[in-house]
């Protein structure tokens, strides 16, 4: 398998041990080349190694991890942000991050990052380890079968405004209607990726066709369209 290139860019040295440690361990697909503990230094890197992915830290004082991505007249990788505050989820969708991490990062979150991240970037291993929606293309139906514990929903995808993790089930929403399926959140992650869907929680993913307005002034809120409610806010 060829590997990806990454770089850490994190203002904490135990921070960059413990996620080099993690990739190591957890995520096989991904060649660490670089580390950097200030935007500058990070700047010099991408330019230097052009990685593939950068796993980069949102607060970088004096400085944020957004203040690096704005010196890039259009960036060429992959964002995963990994960070301790949980307050930057809609700048994220601006940058158009690939996932968005809290430390302590979970292992099973960052390995389905970095799938993400491998599937987009080498899109002929996109067949590999996917649900049958996936190995036919999700860009290609315009419907999806919800399989509960009494039976299957069919549902139109650009119906669906957002679907939410319950504990081990899924909660699809749609205009009009709730619908549980028998599969964890973490199954359909990758599968809405490339329809237009954005993980603003870890718990959450949000039909960005749907969103009217982001709100960040209390906490990031997100108005949608909606039968029952204009609104929604994700509770962090």
């Amino acid at each position: 398998m060829e590997k990806l290139k990454a770089i850490i860019v994190d203002d904490e040295e135990r921070s960059i041990l413990l996620n080099q440690s993690m990739l190591e361990n957890y995520c096989p697909e991904i060649q660490v080349l670089a580390s950097y503990n200030t935007i500058d230094k990070a700047y010099t890197g991408i330019l230097e190694f052009n990685p593939d992915i950068v796993f980069l830290d949102i607060d970088l004082p004096p400085n944020t991890g957004f203040d690096l991505l704005r010196r890039f007249p259009s960036i060429e990788f992959e964002i995963i942000f990994i960070t301790a505050f949980n307050q930057y989820a809609i700048d994220a969708i601006r940058f158009s991050a690939l996932d968005y991490l809290m430390k302590p990062v979970n292992p099973d979150e960052l390995q389905s990052a970095v799938k993400k991240a491998y599937c987009r970037i080498y899109p002929k291993l996109k067949n590999v380890n996917m649900t049958y929606h996936q190995q036919i293309g999700l860009n290609e139906v315009s419907k999806l079968v919800i399989r509960s514990q009494n039976g299957a929903d069919l549902i139109e995808i650009d119906d669906i405004v957002f679907f939410e993790a319950q504990n081990v089930y899924t909660e699809f929403v749609t205009k009009t209607r709730r619908i549980i399926s028998a599969k964890a959140f973490s199954e359909y992650e990758d599968m809405f990726q490339s329809k237009g869907f954005y993980k603003i929680h870890r718990s959450y993913m949000v039909n960005m066709s749907h969103v009217k307005y982001l709100d960040t002034r209390e906490g990031d809120e997100v108005l949608i369209n909606y039968t029952d409610t204009c609104s929604r806010r994700v509770e962090r």
